[in-house]
């Protein structure tokens, strides 16, 4: 693959580079720059006839790349100091998509870094009977490896985890609840409240939007709660039995089912977005005479009066029946107590 690379000029899209053919025909090498490291996967656009193993050469500049908890990659410095995290290779189909999390078909796949006369190989092998099913749809996405600095304090948790698999703080997007089959899944996550010089947080209250529930209701058994951490945990090594203690003191839990199937709770017309975006830019601080123009009013009463029929509170439930909010449900959060 490295003679491959050198002679071929990628498509770069925004922070993506995609070597087409790279790892074969109908596999793509596709990297992505991340704010704190890189991604490196490999995306197989048809089903292969044969077991795949994918072999990528590692120039490690004097560092130490080995196996971590999980199979998760550690790259170490002198002392064994710890200088970056990577995941443990997996695999996704192209069900689902990025908006629904939930329904993207999963996989496993073995990652070993093999040393042999001087040369480190990073050497993936998918799983053969997940790329052969026929419910796997393609382009399969092959995780090899996603290698961070060791800054992040997010990582989700899923009932599979142990103390020898646990939670991967690298993970490119994170879920709570529970899905088809039984996994149920809970995130951790930590606001570094420290780092904000020069602010001072007067007030915080958790909360959860559901994006992609496997039913629709108002009420869907006990909801997805959000509660604030009051023990200890390390995002490295946390699984599913060393929960950190939380208090519900200030908790709150999200009942609804909310999916992109879901009839709209509410019956929504073009004008209900009008007043709705009129709202938003009253809650916003826009100045009232700016308002008309954004509306197409002749008449600033015309405007007043919208403003005047839904309260923000009112615009945000609006704004969730036309379109879910894209973020993932949270479980747990780190936040000192005000």
């Amino acid at each position: 693959m490295g003679r491959f690379l050198s002679q071929t000029q990628p498509t770069v899209k925004g922070s993506v580079a995609t070597y087409t053919d790279a790892a074969g025909v109908g596999a793509d090498l596709v990297v992505t720059a991340l704010p704190t490291g890189f991604r490196h996967e490999v995306v197989l656009r048809r089903r292969p006839a044969q077991q795949v193993e994918l072999r990528t050469g590692i120039e490690d500049g004097g560092l130490t790349l080995t196996d971590g908890k999980g199979g998760r990659l550690l790259l170490k410095g002198k002392g064994k100091k710890l200088v970056a995290n990577g995941t443990r290779p997996a695999m996704s189909d192209g069900g689902g998509g990025k908006d629904r999390p939930a329904s993207v078909k999963r996989g496993e796949a073995d990652g070993d870094v093999v040393t042999k006369d001087g040369r480190t190989e990073l050497v993936v092998k998918p799983d053969q009977a997940f790329l052969a099913d026929a419910a796997t749809m393609y382009p399969v996405r092959v995780a090899a490896a996603a290698v961070t600095l060791p800054v992040n304090a997010d990582v989700e948790v899923t009932s599979g985890n142990d103390a020898d698999f646990p939670g991967d703080p690298t993970a490119p997007y994170m879920m709570a609840g529970t899905r088809t089959g039984g996994f149920e899944h809970r995130v951790h996550l930590k606001f570094d409240t420290p780092n904000l010089t020069g602010s001072t947080v007067t007030d915080a209250k958790p909360s959860t939007n559901t994006i992609d529930a496997q039913n629709c209701s108002a009420a869907l058994a006990n909801g997805i709660q959000v509660a604030r951490l009051t023990g200890a945990w390390d995002p490295g090594n946390v699984h599913w039995a060393s929960k950190p203690a939380f208090t519900t003191e200030d908790a709150s839990t999200n009942f609804k089912g909310v999916a992109m199937d879901c009839a709209l709770a509410k019956h929504i017309t073009p004008h209900t977005l009008r007043h709705t975006m009129i709202t938003m830019l009253r809650g916003g601080g826009v100045a009232p005479g700016v308002m008309p123009l954004i509306a197409g009013h002749a008449s600033h009463a015309t405007t007043a009066t919208y403003a005047n029929q839904h309260t923000p509170a009112h615009c945000t439930l609006i704004l969730n029946a036309v379109q879910p909010v894209t973020a993932a449900a949270s479980v747990l959060f780190d936040f000192p107590k005000l």
